[in-house]
């Protein structure tokens, strides 16, 4: 009954973020201001992470099962694929690399603003 109720308050602030991006006509997705609003209420320690903990446990555990999809399509239609693969795999991997640097930088610039320096 707990991971139920931590599902509902994550999928009620989801449905806030896309009430917000429909009523205001945003180009910002509701899904990413849910998020957003997801991760003020915890810093701002209005919900407690363990509100929600195993509910983004499972999530986390999940998460690979996603990404099945899109690999079969790509195995699928290997024939479209085939001539663009090097420039696809560049860019995805330098986009990864991207989004890793940007996630770290901003995680650092973050602690550091808290004053944590204990913990890294």
């Amino acid at each position: 009954m707990k991971i139920t109720l931590q599902f509902a308050l994550i999928l009620i602030i989801w449905q806030i973020g896309e009430w917000i991006s429909n009523t205001f006509n945003l180009i910002i997705p509701g899904s990413i201001l849910g998020m957003l609003l997801l991760l003020f209420l915890l810093e701002s320690k209005i919900i407690k992470e363990e509100n929600i903990r195993a509910a983004g446990d499972l999530f986390l555990k999940v998460l690979p099962f996603f990404f099945v999809p899109s690999g079969v399509a790509i195995l699928a239609y290997t024939d479209l694929v085939k001539d663009i693969w090097v420039s696809m795999t560049l860019i995805l991997v330098l986009s990864m690399a991207l989004v890793m640097l940007v996630t770290g930088k901003t995680t650092q610039k973050l602690i550091d603003m808290r004053g944590d320096k204990d913990d890294h």
